[in-house]
């Protein structure tokens, strides 16, 4: 992305951050429904927590280290040393601020005496920020060959593990949205696109077609989303605060707006033409 859109990128991922955490602190409607949300949560269904489940577990000290070798390599391959600096800090910092945003901003935790359950959901997600931005991150170094066929996938992934923090009960759906928001702010401040980059290398690699294709991405992103829709509604929800069908209508709810801002977070960073 040129100079301009990603400061336009940085202001409104940052503006949204604040205005979200804000909206969910300070207005008791909205922190109401998050928490409900969050409380109405799936118990069971084999289905959808199992598949949540493998996601999640694909985020861990070993495979966080591989995936950002294969990103700094792949970053200093086809550009240069700084923009593999660039890309593997973007991904570093989104983990690192995202534990730290958890213990310095106030907690949004409330008892469910209920159940005896606390709706501690941590603002924002690290699991979710991790994932965005290890795919905002490939989005930016790959060549058109190989992002042919990552894009969609990874897309796929990171809308996965988004819910699956919900669906499981890690977070609430503010702290997913909050995590791909972060991810986003640190890729636009520090992550140069390939153009901008100077290649330095004549490869398919250094191709100057280089971002993802948006049609494989939106595809990929409705297939996930559609398989979660299906194992959402086939599976018993937990209620542990208020009725029973307002609850598990926010659940349904809460996993809807954190699918669809996986594809505001990524799709935007992908290229509008297959090819």
């Amino acid at each position: 992305m040129k100079v301009t859109r990603r400061r336009a990128t940085l202001a409104g991922s940052l503006v949204a951050l604040a205005s979200l955490y804000a909206l969910v602190y300070f207005a008791p409607v909205v922190r109401l429904a998050d928490e409900m949300a969050y409380l109405g949560r799936s118990d069971g269904g084999a289905f959808l927590l199992g598949a949540e489940r493998v996601a999640l577990q694909t985020i861990s000290v070993p495979s966080l280290t591989l995936f950002l070798v294969v990103l700094g390599w792949t970053a200093w391959h086809r550009s240069n040393a700084t923009q593999a600096m660039r890309v593997v800090g973007s991904v570093f910092l989104a983990a690192v601020s995202a534990e730290l945003l958890k213990a310095g901003l106030p907690s949004m935790a409330r008892s469910a005496s209920r159940a005896g359950v606390e709706a501690s959901g941590s603002f924002p997600s690290g699991h979710t920020a991790i994932a965005a931005s290890l795919a905002l991150g490939a989005a930016a170094v790959v060549g058109p060959r190989v992002g042919r066929f990552l894009v969609g996938p990874m897309v796929a992934w990171v809308t996965i593990v988004a819910v699956a923090t919900v669906a499981v009960g890690w977070h609430r759906p503010s702290d997913a949205v909050g995590g791909m928001l972060l991810a986003l702010c640190w890729h636009a401040a520090l992550v140069r696109s390939p153009t901008d980059a100077a290649p330095r290398l004549t490869s398919p690699w250094t191709a100057p077609k280089v971002r993802f294709p948006r049609r494989a991405a939106t595809t990929w992103w409705v297939a996930a989303s559609a398989v979660l829709a299906v194992g959402a509604l086939a599976t018993p929800a937990r209620v542990e605060t208020g009725p029973a069908e307002t609850s598990g209508a926010l659940y349904l709810l809460g996993l809807g707006c954190v699918a669809v801002a996986s594809a505001v977070t990524l799709l935007p960073q992908t290229h509008p033409r297959d090819g």
